[in-house]
């Protein structure tokens, strides 16, 4: 799938360390971003907070998904890593 600059992104956590008690009790997504830049065909930079610094602002297109807004549900926070 082919993403936009502006598309708004769920980011998997599947590589990425959090400092929680078991992995297994939290979301799959890390939170929702934008799509900064596109690299090439399978690689996007993110735009990351500031809480995120230490995480690398370009992933490989099997970690993102495209965000379907609803109305009735609220996104999670921030996850610590």
């Amino acid at each position: 799938m082919i993403y936009k600059i502006e598309d708004k992104i769920l980011l998997l956590l599947k590589n990425i360390r959090i400092r929680k008690v078991s992995k297994k009790l939290i979301n799959k997504f890390l939170r929702l971003f934008k799509i900064k830049k596109l690299i090439n065909k399978n690689a996007y930079q993110l735009i990351l907070s500031r809480s995120y610094k230490r995480i690398h602002l370009t992933f490989y297109i099997s970690l993102l998904e495209l965000y379907y807004g609803r109305e009735d549900v609220k996104i999670s926070e921030s996850v610590e890593i």
